[in-house]
């Protein structure tokens, strides 16, 4: 079930969120709600060790098509499970993010914000999960976004 929170005292589900945290082109941090299943691919790595960087899992498969990251082959086709999951893919220091259907994920990527010397403006419905990257002070929260 997805969290909840409460307005007016009756209880609304959220949809389960994902926040992913980048510096230098470098994944450093992933916060999600509970049930929600966050994997990085990096490219960079798997580039230089194509034998020994190991595939996505097989379930991965229909995230993985948008960036055409490789999934453990000897399973598929399979049907993805229905657990909420997104996917980070990192290459040349660039981050993109693919999420399933019922995922809210933001990247909150801190090479813009430091090239730039502006505050990151990001969903307020993502503050509690900032705050638990603490990265708060680099961000400006809007409640409307």
């Amino acid at each position: 079930m997805s969290p909840t929170t409460e307005t007016n005292d009756t209880p609304v589900l959220r949809i389960p969120r994902a926040l992913i945290v980048v510096e230098g082109g470098v994944v450093s941090g992933t916060y999600e709600d509970p049930g929600v299943e966050v994997r990085v691919y990096d490219w960079d790595e798997a580039d230089a060790d194509p034998e020994g960087y190991p595939p996505l899992p097989a379930e991965w498969q229909d995230l993985a098509k948008a960036s055409d990251a490789p999934c453990n082959e000897s399973l598929l086709p399979i049907e993805p499970d229905r657990v909420p999951r997104v996917l980070v893919t990192v290459s040349g220091g660039v981050a993109d993010i693919e999420s399933s259907d019922g995922v809210d994920a933001f990247l909150l990527d801190f090479d813009d914000q430091k090239v730039n010397d502006h505050p990151i403006t990001v969903p307020e419905r993502f503050a509690d999960l900032v705050a638990l990257a603490d990265q708060d002070a680099y961000v400006t929260f809007l409640s409307a976004f």
